[in-house]
This record gives C-alpha cells, sequence and structure tokens, in this order.
C-alpha cells in the first residue's frame, strides 16, 4: 500500500490575529464616532500674548490687528467669521501657514512670538460639518 504522507494544515489565523483585528476594528469605530461630531462655529477670539488674555474680538468684525510683542510683530485679521494671522516676523511661519479657524476650541499658536489665537464661544452648528 501507497500511502501519502498527511500534510497538516496551518490556519490561516490565529486567535491572536482576530484579537488584534477586533482591537483595531473597534479603534477605527471610536475615531469615526468621534470625527463625525458637529463642529460649532465659535462667536469670539481670544489673544493671549505670554499666556494673559490681551484682546477679545468678536468674530462678526472684519478687522486687522497688529500685535508688537518683545520678540516680534504678528498681524491677526478677522474677516467674514474667521481668524488668522496674516503676517508675522517669526522665523519659521507656522502660524501664518496654519491658515484660518472658525470653530469653537480651534488654536493659532506662535511659539516664537509666545501669541495664542483662540475661538471661543456658542455659536451656531457648522452646516457642512
Amino acid at each position: 500500500m501507497n500511502r501519502l504522507p498527511q500534510v497538516k494544515q496551518n490556519k490561516i489565523f490565529t486567535k491572536g490575529d482576530f484579537l488584534i483585528m477586533a482591537v483595531a476594528l473597534i479603534v477605527i469605530i471610536a475615531i469615526f464616532i468621534f470625527s463625525i461630531r458637529p463642529m460649532v462655529t465659535g462667536s469670539t477670539v481670544e489673544i493671549y500674548e505670554s499666556g494673559e488674555l490681551v484682546h477679545t474680538i468678536n468674530l462678526s468684525k472684519n478687522e486687522s490687528y497688529f500685535y508688537e510683542v518683545a520678540s516680534g510683530n504678528n498681524t491677526i485679521t478677522v474677516k467674514d467669521g474667521v481668524a488668522y494671522i496674516e503676517d508675522s516676523t517669526c522665523s519659521d511661519q507656522l502660524c501664518v501657514k496654519i491658515g484660518a479657524i472658525k470653530d469653537s476650541g480651534k488654536q493659532i499658536i506662535c511659539l516664537p512670538n509666545r501669541l495664542r489665537v483662540v475661538i471661543t464661544g456658542e455659536g451656531e452648528i457648522d452646516a457642512i460639518s
């Protein structure tokens, strides 16, 4: 008699593989749920210099503000319900590259000039978000 050797079939997935996939799936679902929450458009802009509140601006205004700090200058513009740093003397220009913010809780920070722009207030829910 000619017997063929029995080939042991390896399982494609082990219990550990299923556990890793389940954890990854839970993380993906959690990220999705937190990312679809409605964004609330803020109503005011707070400007902090070295951690101290120096100015509060209503987001409905269309104006530019010049701030001279010990390490440089920043021009903050509030226009059409958004705020952004238009110009800065800092070397990296990251604060300018961030662009416009409008949602409550969002902020722009210029570390070299120790300036922080924060959107606050309970505005209306953004329909696009």
